[in-house]
């Protein structure tokens, strides 16, 4: 496991977040997708987020930059109704 800072470049950006400790199975690379829960109007949603920077940080730590891509199940419609291409 390796703990990330996970945050957006704006923080007026619609669903900005800022995370200290994130615990993920490896370091994510651009473009990797992350879905986090959150809690938003009292109530607990998960939003998908693109990784567009990652970087070293003090303490070991790697700090993720982050754009927020959609709430996570419009994102799972739409990749129902538009595949992804074979690689």
């Amino acid at each position: 496991m390796v703990r990330v800072h996970v945050y957006t470049i704006n923080v007026n950006e619609e669903r900005a977040i800022g995370i200290d400790g994130l615990d993920l199975s490896r370091v994510p690379v651009i473009g990797d997708k992350l879905c986090i829960c959150q809690k938003e109007h009292d109530q607990e949603v998960v939003n998908v987020y693109k990784v567009v920077d990652v970087h070293l940080a003090d303490q070991g730590f790697t700090d993720v930059v982050v754009a927020f891509v959609s709430e996570y199940n419009a994102y799972m419609k739409y990749l129902r109704t538009h595949p992804l291409p074979n690689t």
